[in-house]
């Protein structure tokens, strides 16, 4: 299941951790209690702004192939915050990376992936120079050798996958990010105690 982040006001952060009420200075929890749906508006404008640091962490970490990963993110209003949800399936993996030793990853997913990336490559030699091309992802589909070759080259990155693992992308995990996505909820209700605005 995709990670969930809760940036619910009486809740806190589910699974990114550490941030809950008590965590506020004394006059901040008076304030919340005092003015809830300001502070639930908060909790709301800080899930969005957690996106937006989401997205730049996927791009810092250059984890971008489709783009599916970063359009994955939703935030669902609630009574008390909002939810962060990501539905992209191997979100998981890639926040918090494969262990050594785990089963290999879905091998037509890695096919994918070397097709988009034109991964397998044709080499020519004509009047005695050599020229390497990549074919484009119709063509290697086209070609029974070429298609062969792909196949063989994504058995192999998944097996290499299983037997080393992936590093951690932390995306959204990791204390740097919770510590983050932190700031951004106090800041958010720090401006909702100085505006006193009502929630949208």
């Amino acid at each position: 299941m995709p990670a969930v982040y809760d940036t619910g006001a009486h809740g806190g952060l589910l699974q990114a951790g550490a941030y809950s009420m008590s965590r506020l200075p004394q006059v901040q929890r008076s304030w919340v209690q005092a003015n809830i749906r300001a502070a639930v508006g908060a909790m709301q404008d800080a899930a969005y702004r957690a996106v937006a640091y989401y997205i730049e962490r996927i791009k810092a970490e250059g984890a971008v192939d489709t783009g599916h990963m970063m359009r994955a993110f939703e935030v669902t209003r609630t009574d008390d915050g909002a939810v962060v949800t990501n539905a992209a399936v191997y979100f998981p993996v890639m926040d918090e990376g494969r262990r050594a030793g785990a089963r290999r990853p879905p091998f037509d997913a890695i096919l994918q992936w070397v097709l988009r990336k034109r991964l397998v490559r044709v080499t020519e030699r004509k009047r005695g120079k050599v020229r390497v091309t990549r074919p484009q992802r119709h063509q290697v589909a086209a070609s029974d050798s070429l298609l062969a070759e792909a196949k063989s080259m994504a058995w192999a990155i998944r097996t290499l996958i299983a037997r080393r693992g992936t590093r951690p992308r932390e995306i959204a995990a990791g204390w740097a990010n919770r510590s983050a996505v932190e700031n951004f909820i106090a800041e958010a209700m720090l401006r909702a105690m100085r505006t006193r605005r009502p929630v949208r």
